[in-house]
């Protein structure tokens, strides 16, 4: 399980990272803002969550994470900065990457909360701080409402993938199965909410009714 959580760990890192740079390009900022936005969006939920649980945050003891989010930021920024094509393309990448640093947060919060041993609720908290954390830190910086408040089907899906990781913990399942199970549904569920902008028909029909 050590080696999938690193695994796991790696590629949540690389696909925030990512995630911050879109948004640093959406505001125009230069090399450093696309870094530090990027850096911040993908290590921001981690360190949140070591300080609930009391203790260094571990891109602090080990500094993997912090290269390999400099160095996704860094390369990211200059492979799409060039041509709209890049652009049209690097904007696929972040929905996909969005969907799956989403996922793969949540299982590494849930399993740190369980490695506490806390609750169901504790459990779920570090599983959505985890994962959502980094995304909220990234837009105070760029003065934007959170997205986790504007998109509950984001809110749901940490709810949904912590209490299943926990449950499984607590009723003894195969935990190996039960993090590819949580991987796979909340991974879909959250390609499907982005296809179909079901957050957005939701905001529609609201209007509507006013």
């Amino acid at each position: 399980m050590s080696t999938l959580f690193t695994v796991l760990d790696i590629i949540g890192v690389i696909a925030f990272a990512i995630s911050g740079v879109s948004k640093a390009k959406k505001y125009k900022l230069d090399l450093f803002g696309v870094i530090t936005l990027g850096i911040i969006t993908a290590l921001g939920g981690g360190i949140i969550r070591d300080c609930i649980v009391d203790r260094i945050p571990v891109m602090l003891v080990n500094v993997r994470d912090f290269y390999i989010a400099f160095f996704t930021s860094l390369i990211t920024y200059y492979v799409f900065s060039k041509r709209r094509a890049g652009l049209r393309m690097l904007m696929n990448i972040v929905k996909i990457s969005d969907a799956l640093g989403l996922t793969v947060f949540i299982i590494i919060g849930a399993n740190v909360g369980i490695m506490y041993h806390m609750g169901l609720v504790g459990t779920v908290l570090l599983a959505t701080i985890t994962s959502v954390g980094g995304g909220v830190i990234r837009d105070m910086f760029v003065r934007e409402t959170p997205f986790i408040l504007k998109e509950e089907i984001y809110a749901t899906l940490c709810i949904f993938g912590g209490a299943v990781y926990y449950t499984g913990y607590y009723f003894h399942w195969n935990m190996g199965v039960t993090t590819y199970a949580v991987i796979i549904i909340v991974f879909v569920s959250r390609v499907l909410a982005i296809k179909y902008k079901i957050h957005e028909k939701k905001g529609v029909r609201k209007t509507k009714r006013r």
